[in-house]
């Protein structure tokens, strides 16, 4: 697998048993970064916009969950017995 510029892909390594093994290039290697850092990050970690999005999105699994959990039992309790 050939390595491209970027080293977005893996390495690829042959042993003497022929065998071929794959390898990501470590943090260091990367060129490019895609996201943001780990400074940048937290400055915007705990800001007034984000922390009421994780919240609300945490309380909106566990609704989701539950309601789902209660809709199978539902089904099983109301199911037509043979």
């Amino acid at each position: 697998m050939p390595n491209s510029e970027e080293r977005k892909t893996p390495i690829s390594y042959t042993l003497e048993s022929g065998e071929i093994r794959n390898r990501m290039p470590e943090k260091s290697d990367q060129i490019n970064q895609i996201g943001l850092s780990e400074e940048e990050l937290q400055k915007v970690r705990n800001g007034p916009y984000w922390r009421p999005v994780r919240y609300s999105c945490f309380a909106l699994f566990w609704i989701i969950w539950l309601v789902m959990f209660a809709g199978a039992i539902l089904i099983v309790v109301f199911a037509p017995k043979k």
